[in-house]
């Protein structure tokens, strides 16, 4: 097939030539050629045919299998090319020697390294041919930087002529590092004829830009220029292997991927929203313990890789200059994984200064634990109020004003402030709680089922969606049908009640069940009641506790209020989430109105929404370099600062976060539009999950995910349900397979695969 040209039939390819045909589909410039199959081998007539297409001179004939140019192994270098080839028979015998290349002892021992399946990779080569391209200059091009780390920077290598005397190694390549976002070189090392000129340069940038945007994240380029100019791609495949940014304190996006923000690419309208709320709340808190004064200039989040990171480092050492301030502890709770003897965060020698500083600190830690309860409960009553009003204005977007929109998208950027920077504070408050209430529940009862203890909590807001979808469940049962009266009665009561959810809420691009009332129909077509776990269970462990271990009795009150506090979390989450349904509908209303792509518009930030003022081209299109140039791209979880990123391990252990064992069968669903094939009583393995995933979470059997801990959502409604919940076991939806069957131990974090 040639490089191009529409298939007529699904041919085996291989990645090097699948994705260069994809490319010269696109247009992008990709030397003519043609693959070879295992399933099509040409024979001399049908090959000369085939080069006679390409017109006279030289070709290149490279290998081309689906096992390379993988994220995690790239097989570079591992497989034939030749290059400059002339006439059928050679190009015939080069062909044969690529396919034989595929079972060469050096490929086979990188697929064992890698963990690859040896026995497929004769079966899974194709081979490339291409026009050479008579190079003037050639190299490659990483679309970030894989020594800095830094995503705005693309760094290149060039060589006179061939790339081929670049891979050798034979001659001293020019190098460049190149800022995009500045538009400026950060590095240059030229030698000769090596050297760019400053347009091939910016060609060369923003060729990797665009290929990014369209694979959705950093790619490796090999690419020439011609003796008249003209520049080639001649391969594109993910940038692998990067050193992760240093020049950062410790960051992580620990309760923020948890079905959270960094769940997924982070777009910049959100992220401002984050932003501004997580810059107030976290400077406030720690300003009122006396921990570390305010200051305008601490970040205390980023907007790296795609993702949104807060700087756990600056929390960590605040919280050290408390007496035992356990980083590893507190690291355990949120699901951070990392070196410690590496860390920077040590704690606070004893001196009458830092004696004095922890006696004042951890007298407003205590305040601030009750006044965060209080603060809460009051904003709950407020909310309500300021809610129902903005909702009522909402209803009419369309007939208002430009001046009447802005001031309304004020009103509601102020909600979504105020209710976002108070439920960070209550999760702040939860978090050193519950920690604190750890400890002195191991000290007092070390044999103490904590997850237990936190089990069984009454007015938990995301069990209502249960509820109501029982009610729904209930009509059909006794002989209801969808759409009959009663059964739009009930939705129509659902959809208030829960029209803010969405199945990934903290994705403002997707629609609220509010837009989608179907969406109900699809809930209750796949949902089964689930038997919520008994709200004496945790009275009996406490029982338990307090008869072996009576010292812990003391420690009842502080027990009501970790549960207080989980509770509470759930219900500002929720408010949470309702104030970013009225953003979205602003938000919408303003794309309309300006004629903005709704894709584009959450590329804007939110001071930009409320002045109706759309950011210039140039901006946005940086911008989607930011977010859509990294939506597929495997970013890590914590960087910077001493540590290193976590690495991936062989082993099936994570972080129990709901008691229990279970033996069953493993569903892998990578998205909830994928949950129709749950079946009750599987064990859930997917990525994250968030609220919209509670009625797949009731018919669990246990659940298994690749981050969170014991304070995130899934955590929380996985001890609500009485399921056993494994999260933060790295790597599990590719550990685990659909069918496997496992044995899932929710306390202490051990999965079995069971044969």
């Amino acid at each position: 097939m040639f490089l191009g040209q529409s298939a007529t039939k699904n041919l085996q390819l291989g990645r090097k030539a699948q994705r260069l045909h994809e490319l010269a589909e696109l247009g992008f410039p990709v030397p003519p050629g043609f693959v070879v199959t295992q399933q099509e081998r040409r024979d001399g007539p049908e090959l000369a045919q085939a080069l006679a297409k390409l017109g006279s001179g030289p070709v290149a004939v490279r290998s081309s299998s689906g096992l390379e140019d993988l994220g995690e192994a790239s097989f570079a270098g591992m497989y034939e090319t030749f290059l400059n080839v002339e006439g059928v028979e050679a190009v015939g015998r080069a062909i044969a020697d690529c396919f034989a290349s595929a079972t060469s002892p050096r490929v086979a021992q990188y697929a064992r390294d890698k963990g690859i399946d040896v026995g497929a990779l004769a079966s899974a080569i194709s081979v490339l041919v291409q026009r050479m391209v008579p190079a003037r200059q050639a190299g490659v091009l990483f679309g970030l930087d894989p020594v800095t780390g830094r995503e705005e920077e693309v760094y290149l290598e060039v060589v006179a002529g061939l790339g081929e005397d670049l891979v050798s190694g034979h001659v001293t390549p020019s190098r460049y590092r190149y800022n995009w976002r500045s538009k400026k070189i950060v590095l240059a090392e030229t030698h000769g004829a090596a050297a760019l000129e400053p347009s091939q340069l910016e060609a060369l940038v923003e060729l990797a830009l665009r290929l990014q945007v369209h694979y959705g994240q950093p790619q490796d380029l090999e690419w020439a220029f011609d003796e008249s100019g003209k520049l080639w791609l001649l391969q594109a495949r993910p940038v692998t292997s990067v050193a992760w940014r240093r020049d950062v304190p410790e960051l992580t996006n620990a309760d923020f991927k948890d079905g959270g923000v960094s769940a997924r690419a982070c777009p910049f309208l959100i992220y401002s929203l984050y932003e501004r709320a997580v810059q107030a709340s976290m400077s406030s808190y720690f300003d009122r313990l006396g921990l570390v004064r305010a200051n305008p200039s601490l970040r205390w989040i980023y907007h790296l890789y795609g993702r949104a990171y807060w700087n756990a480092e600056l929390v960590k050492r605040a919280l050290a200059k408390l007496p035992g301030f356990d980083e590893a502890d507190f690291d355990r709770g949120l699901g951070i994984t990392k070196n410690y003897q590496d860390s920077k965060i040590r704690p606070a020698s004893l001196n009458p200064l830092s004696v004095l500083t922890a006696l004042r600190a951890l007298g407003g830690l205590w305040a601030e634990y009750r006044d965060s309860q209080n603060m809460a409960r009051e904003f709950l009553r407020y909310f309500e109020r300021r809610d129902r009003a903005l909702r009522r204005r909402c209803e009419a977007l369309a007939r208002l004003s430009d001046e009447e929109l802005k001031a309304l998208a004020g009103a509601v950027g102020e909600l979504q402030f105020q209710t976002e920077s108070r439920y960070f504070r209550v999760i702040y408050n939860n978090t050193n709680y519950q920690s604190d209430f750890r400890k002195a529940l191991a000290k007092a009862a070390p044999d103490a089922d904590y997850l237990k203890l936190v089990s069984g909590l009454e007015g938990m807001a995301h069990l209502e969606i249960e509820e109501d979808l029982t009610a729904l469940a209930a009509h059909l049962e006794t002989g209801g049908r969808v759409g009959d009266e009663r059964y739009q009665q009930l939705r129509a009561q659902f959809l208030e009640r829960h029209y803010h959810h969405a199945d990934v809420e903290l994705d403002l691009s997707v629609p609220r069940w509010g837009e989608l009332p179907q969406k109900v129909d699809e809930l209750v077509a796949n949902f089964s009641p689930a038997k919520m776990v008994s709200h004496d269970a945790w009275k009996r462990e406490w029982e338990r506790v307090t008869t072996a271990h009576p010292r812990a009795a003391r420690l009842a009150a502080e027990l009501a209020q970790a549960r207080t506090f989980l509770v509470l979390r759930e219900r500002m989450r929720t408010l949470s989430t309702r104030a970013y349904y009225l953003v979205r509908k602003v938000a919408l209303e303003v794309a309309r109105r300006k004629g903005v792509r709704e894709q584009d518009v959450h590329l804007w930030r939110w001071h930009e929404i409320e002045r109706l003022t759309a950011p210039s081209a140039e901006e946005l299109a940086e911008r989607r370099c930011l977010v859509a140039g990294f939506r597929a791209f495997p970013s890590p979880n914590e960087f910077g600062g001493a540590i290193e990123a976590r690495k991936d391990h062989s082993g099936l252990l994570g972080i129990g976060c709901s008691s229990g064992v279970v033996v069953g069968s493993v569903r892998v669903l990578r998205s909830l539009a994928e949950a129709q094939e749950f079946q009750s009583g599987e064990i859930l393995v997917t990525v994250y999950t968030d609220p919209g995933w509670t009625p797949v979470l009731a018919r669990a059997g246990g659940v298994i995910t690749e981050v969170g801990g014991v304070l995130s959502h899934a955590a929380v409604i996985g001890r609500e349900y009485g399921i056993p919940a494994v999260l933060n076991l790295a790597g599990a939806t590719i550990k685990l397979k659909t069918g496997d069957r496992v044995r899932v131990d929710g306390r202490s974090g051990e999965v079995e695969k069971l044969s």
